[in-house]
């Protein structure tokens, strides 16, 4: 169970469900809302995040394993979605070879496959299979990433991974014999309890992780002829008309303030009688 920007989204195994990814339960009645479209794959997504049937029978393949989509802890930060998968020999219940930080885009209720990162315990590249117990393994912890770290938090210990490399750069074990915990995102804290006795709970923060910090890419839009419709052509033949008027009334303005003198040297070049004078003595 997680949250994925206003949804609360479950991932069950019924039959009836196992060819949804998740489904949207309702906040108010905790009930599925069946009135909601459902998530879905991309036709041309590379990966599914449906459930494998467990009687797929899968070639055994002890280099690159199989890859078991069933029970799998899962993390959102608003935009991408992040979840942890295993690869075994041949069938669910044989030896782990690897697993994987697998990466999803989700554009409205469309899910596509974006990118796939191993995980190794060791800078030798020592593929990391965590717990011998399949079954239980991934379904009882929780993950956070940012795309910088990996951090999964199994039932009785924490890992740390790079995104870049797939190394784990720490482990930690947590005095437990079955821990659940939780990934706060907004705080920006870990909660964890013993699921055995609920007689302690505790947080705590990874120093220097912080959640990914989403920006919204703007797409340029393409450049579209002005088109002028009627009504905008009458107002800007309009606004040429007041234009011109007070064009034409600036000149007569600029005329009218012509001094006597320069009328008078207008009037003897045109051989006009000029204005009369009166001399001062």
């Amino acid at each position: 169970m997680f949250c994925h920007q206003q949804d609360l989204l479950l991932r069950m195994s019924n039959s009836d469900q196992a060819d949804k990814p998740f489904v949207i339960f309702n906040k108010d009645t905790l009930q599925e809302d069946k009135d909601r479209e459902p998530y879905r794959m991309a036709e041309d997504s590379e990966k599914s995040l449906c459930w494998t049937p467990l009687d797929t029978v899968f070639e055994e393949n002890s280099e690159q394993g199989n890859r078991w989509c069933r029970e799998l802890p899962f993390f959102s930060d608003g935009e991408l979605i992040y979840t942890i998968v295993r690869y075994t020999r041949a069938s669910y219940d044989s030896p782990v070879v690897r697993t994987a930080l697998e990466i999803y885009e989700c554009e409205g209720n469309i899910l596509r496959f974006r990118e796939e990162i191993f995980l190794y315990k060791n800078e030798e590249k020592q593929p990391f299979v965590g717990s011998r117990n399949k079954r239980d393994y991934l379904s009882r912890g929780s993950i956070a990433c940012n795309g910088r770290n990996l951090i999964w938090h199994s039932n009785n210990r924490h890992h740390i991974f790079d995104c870049g490399s797939g190394v784990r750069v720490h482990k930690e074990h947590v005095n437990s014999t079955d821990l659940i915990s939780t990934y706060d995102a907004k705080e920006n804290y870990y909660y964890h309890m013993d699921a055995c006795c609920y007689s302690w709970l505790k947080r705590w923060r990874f120093t220097n992780f912080k959640p990914r910090v989403i920006t919204k890419v703007v797409k340029e839009l393409p450049d579209l002829p002005i088109v002028f419709d009627t009504s905008k052509s009458e107002i800007l033949t309009k606004i040429k008309e007041i234009k011109e008027k007070k064009e034409e009334q600036k000149k007569k303005d600029d005329q009218n303030k012509e001094t006597p003198m320069t009328n008078l040297f207008t009037q003897l070049a045109l051989n006009e009688k000029p204005l009369a004078c009166k001399h001062v003595s």
